[in-house]
């Protein structure tokens, strides 16, 4: 039996990170069923949004400026997993984005007229009010987990494993991992972060999460000025059945990439995805929202789906399983959760090293 100090399972963002900060405190191993930044779960692709300032809690800023430390920290060079164009949110009078924004000093507020002069690609209804903020821009996520993975890799080669675990069990102080090729492993301490999948070694959340298809849409601009020198990555409230319609500039060359914040069906993560045609259908009121407000972004030109774990409160959890302290877990941090990754590896980190540890996020 291979023995480790810390076991990670799952290495999508979340896992990477607390695999990447476990790395420094004594032996890991990090399994993944699939390859990292396989297209079957919630952390691949290439971008996601990062914010400093956020409207649904100003507790969450406090953890987007933890974390942008290590994401400016891992770069190998500026720009290569975090590239800054700013932030605009906007809304109408009763938004939450707006609301939410009042006391935050460290916003630029601007009108619709103020926003085509500056950014041309918006054309927001009169009445609407916007705000910017320069910290914030886009994660490139695949290259964040393959940085983390690189760390670990560095200092420890060989301890990032091309397998998933069929079960993890704790017998008094010691964490058992039984791989999914049969390989046995005791472990101080074992880390969850299998996102969609969590429920089978976290039954304990049954019933707490869902797990959620969701749709995203690129759309061509032809020819019109919509990199990141001209265009901030975005967040409007639609007040509609978009909800909040949120989207990157055209960084990439693959166009401006929308979608819908809103939670799509729910959805089984072993069922096969929906062809292109159902995914242009899903994406009809974001279609529409986008014509209105960006008119000049252009037809849509490419979609793709990726899963979200949910709570019904939109919170995440992060604790120890219960009964089992050595076996700490990490859920529902799909949607806004990625960049928040580096903070919530430290508690990850801490609760797997200090019996004493708790988190603002436990699953009480």
């Amino acid at each position: 039996m291979e023995t480790a100090d810390f076991v990670v399972i799952g290495l999508g963002v979340m896992g990477a990170a607390a695999l990447a900060a476990l790395s420094r405190y004594g032996k890991v191993i990090g399994l993944e069923a699939a390859a990292p930044g396989h297209k079957g779960g919630s952390s691949h692709g290439d971008s996601r949004i990062f914010r400093l300032s956020n409207f649904e809690s100003p507790g969450y800023t406090a953890l987007a400026a933890e974390s942008l430390e290590t994401w400016r920290a891992i770069e190998r060079r500026e720009g290569h997993v975090y590239l800054r164009t700013g932030i605009l949110e906007a809304g109408g009078a009763d938004s939450q984005v707006i609301a939410g924004r009042l006391g935050d000093t460290t916003l630029e507020r601007l009108g619709p007229a103020e926003v085509r002069k500056r950014f041309p690609i918006f054309d927001l209804p009169a009445g609407w009010s916007a705000t910017f903020h320069p910290e914030a821009g886009i994660l490139r996520a695949d290259a964040a987990i393959f940085r983390l993975l690189d760390i670990v890799s560095e200092r420890q080669p060989g301890a990032v494993r091309a397998t998933g675990a069929e079960s993890v069990t704790q017998s008094g102080d010691t964490v058992r991992i039984i791989t999914s090729c049969g390989e046995r492993i005791s472990a101080a301490a074992a880390i969850v972060t299998t996102g969609p999948w969590i429920t089978q070694l976290v039954p304990e959340l049954g019933g707490r999460v869902s797990v959620s298809l969701q749709t995203v849409g690129w759309f061509d601009p032809a020819g019109v000025p919509a990199g990141p020198d001209r265009m901030p990555v975005f967040a409007l409230d639609t007040g509609g059945e978009v909800d909040l319609l949120y989207g990157f500039p055209d960084f990439a060359g693959l166009g401006i990439k929308a979608a819908s914040h809103l939670p799509g069906p729910v959805w089984n993560p072993a069922n096969p995805r929906p062809d292109e045609a159902a995914q242009r259908a899903t994406l009809a009121a974001v279609r529409a929202e986008v014509a209105r407000l960006m008119p000049r972004a252009g037809p849509l030109s490419a979609t793709t789906t990726c899963l979200y774990t949910n709570t019904a409160d939109a919170e995440f959890i992060v604790d120890r399983r219960p009964g089992a302290p050595n076996i700490v877990f990490a859920s529902a941090c799909s949607g806004h959760g990625f960049k928040f990754a580096p903070a919530i590896a430290a508690m990850l980190s801490d609760l797997a090293r200090n019996p004493k540890a708790t988190t603002r996020f436990a699953l009480a």
